[in-house]
């Protein structure tokens, strides 16, 4: 596209350049008609980026909802819900469709009113070198032909100047996202990568009057908020649904960047560069276990690669999963199925705990984790994750009110607001 627009000016210049020194005066009328054209098409220009807003907007529900789909695609067999699925994402394809449409008559019709007053101006020139000006014929007829040749790549400047307006929300929306990852400016750097120094010990997490809010929403999902974990420290951050426990666990990842307040790590504020190295150090065991239908070892490199079976078979007696994995007949070459459907939850969720732990967090993370499971199987996973009590700083989310065993401190989120800090 910018290559196309640099071409048409490059041709557009020389063919003035010509027609300057056949017929100056004539050929200035004409660079100020074009300057007058070029004015009269900013309206398009700036209706082309209303359409590529909703574009943009359009693009991104249609592959949220996508998302959707495939994350619930069990939950929707099970219900008999696939048609709803596809009507929807098909009516969402379909705003996709006319939105693209739109921006095709858009230059359908630039085109036209360009070529309309193009004519008019051929006309308005000959009239004007002949009448007026008293220029000869041959003058006038050069300067027409140049005229007639330049309407086409002045046309194809101003629909490249369209297309940049199209495609300008999106590019946008790119910058924002680039400006969350690195807000200070710093380049980021790819995590895991060897070269970055790695400390070592549990981690210290510090909050100071941190606030955040999604994008388009009316209130904050989390105020003020302001904590204090303390490196090797087992906490837990309680509250009913909807309070913004996952919100304030994402923002203490570094997923998200808080509309106000600092996140600090180790006393080192968490952007840039430095959230992205943060990624090493973190490990999180949703409440839905994740496996891939790849046999366990390759499962568990994963998050780990490079690690020794010595390593493995350690993480997973840490998760109290080892004596199981053994007895499967191909022990850790055995493949678990399509989202580990091969094994018991009870299973899946100690494997995801030995990936987890197969990393050497400095900060561990159950979100929900424990939840679905019974309570001795929940009794099991909580007596392995607290044997690295000082080790590892752990974090627990839970909407449950009862304090678990070994917790050094209790964090409840209520509506947004951290309302109660207890300590153990």
């Amino acid at each position: 596209l910018s290559l196309r627009a640099g071409a048409s000016f490059i041709l557009l210049v020389t063919q003035i350049t010509v027609a300057l020194f056949v017929a100056p005066v004539l050929t200035l009328i004409i660079i100020a008609f074009f300057a007058i054209a070029g004015g009269l098409m900013l309206p398009f220009i700036r209706r082309s980026r209303r359409t590529g807003q909703r574009l943009t907007l359009t693009g991104r529900d249609t592959m949220r909802l996508l998302g959707n789909f495939l994350s619930g695609l069990k939950l929707a067999r099970t219900h008999g819900a696939e048609k709803r699925y596809i009507d929807a994402y098909e009516q969402q394809l379909e705003r996709w469709r006319s939105e693209t449409l739109a921006f095709t008559r858009q230059q359908t019709l630039t085109a036209q009113v360009y070529q309309v007053m193009a004519a008019v101006a051929a006309g308005a020139t000959a009239i004007t070198g002949l009448v007026l000006l008293k220029l000869p014929l041959a003058s006038v007829t050069i300067v027409l032909l140049i005229l007639a040749r330049l309407t086409v790549p002045s046309l194809g400047i101003i629909r490249a100047g369209q297309s940049f307006a199209n495609m300008l929300p999106a590019y946008e929306n790119y910058e924002h996202l680039v400006r969350q990852a690195a807000p200070d400016g710093k380049p980021v750097v790819i995590a895991g990568h060897p070269d970055l120094p790695r400390p070592d010990g549990a981690a210290a997490i510090q909050l100071e009057g941190m606030s955040f809010q999604h994008e388009r929403a009316d209130l904050p999902v989390l105020r003020d908020i302001s904590l204090n974990i303390a490196p090797g420290e087992f906490a837990v951050v309680t509250g009913p649904s909807g309070a913004g426990k996952t919100t304030l666990i994402d923002v203490i990842c570094g997923l998200l960047v808080p509309a106000s307040g600092q996140v600090l790590v180790d006393g080192e504020l968490l952007t840039g560069a430095e959230a992205t190295r943060w990624y090493q150090d973190i490990s999180y065991v949703p409440q839905d276990p994740f496996l891939f239908d790849e046999p366990i070892r390759d499962n568990l490199l994963w998050s780990a690669n490079g690690a020794s079976d010595e390593e493995i078979w350690r993480a997973l007696d840490q998760a109290g999963a080892a004596g199981f994995v053994r007895a499967l007949p191909e022990g850790l070459d055995t493949r678990v199925g399509e989202r580990g459907t091969q094994i018991s939850g009870g299973e899946r969720q100690r494997l995801c705990l030995a990936r987890a732990l197969l990393r050497h967090p400095r900060l561990l993370i159950l979100d929900e984790a424990t939840n679905a499971l019974d309570a001795a199987l929940e009794a099991d996973i909580l007596r392995a994750v607290h044997a690295l009590r000082g080790k590892t700083t752990i974090i627990i989310v839970t909407h449950r009110l009862d304090p678990l065993p070994g917790t050094d401190r209790i964090f409840r989120i209520e509506k947004g607001r951290l309302e109660e800090t207890t300590t153990i």
